[in-house]
């Protein structure tokens, strides 16, 4: 009963809500330019809402599947990425996780950009797991490290200490250089890749 009403409430008037809230944002791109489409777009949990201010924005990285859990809380997110264009795929590394991977290849395979928190749903938090190596291997496709840099945010208490960017601030996106992964790179060494190119991008904060 509770998600089934907010998920009723976001369709009225969260969306509208959010969509006005991303056009107060200023967002700046590092590099600014163009992105690597057909790419695997990786970013922390706790910077969903800004990252899809800019994908909405500006869809640098072309057309956009992103992997979204099957919880109650993505059933809410789901309807807001679709109302933003990007296509969704349910599962996590405890639930539909291997249909999930599937799905996924199959959208990179068809030219599309595939947008995943490494860190999701649960945690631990900025720690990345092995399903998005082992995505990155079997595809060939490379990986993009985004990162969010805030003016003025809420950090809400949460696992994930999730980051709400305030109206009118500004919002710095720091995209990384395309990383692949040889399907020859053990799955460990894959994931200490991953980790050492996000958190670069943290330590400009």
């Amino acid at each position: 009963m509770k998600y089934f009403f907010l998920k009723t409430l976001m369709r009225v008037v969260g969306v509208p809500l959010i969509r006005a809230w991303f056009f107060s944002l200023r967002l700046m791109t590092t590099p600014d330019g163009e992105h690597p489409s057909n790419s695997i777009v990786a970013f922390w949990h706790r910077d969903i809402l800004a990252v899809i201010a800019w994908l909405s924005r500006r869809r640098p990285f072309g057309p956009m599947t992103a992997l979204v859990s099957t919880s109650g809380d993505g059933d809410i997110l789901t309807i807001a990425l679709k109302h933003f264009g990007i296509e969704v795929v349910r599962g996590s590394s405890s639930r539909r996780g291997f249909e999930a991977s599937l799905e996924l290849l199959v959208a990179l395979e068809s030219g599309r950009s595939v947008l995943i928190t490494p860190d999701g749903p649960k945690g631990p938090p900025c720690r990345v797991r092995g399903g998005i190596a082992r995505l990155a291997a079997l595809s060939g496709r490379p990986v993009v490290a985004v990162r969010v840099s805030y003016s003025n945010c809420r950090v809400l208490r949460t696992w994930d200490q999730f980051r709400l960017p305030k109206w009118f601030s500004v919002c710095e996106i720091s995209a990384s250089n395309e990383l692949l992964i040889s399907p020859s790179v053990e799955e460990v060494e894959g994931v200490r890749l991953l980790q050492d190119v996000l958190t670069e991008k943290d330590s400009r904060d």
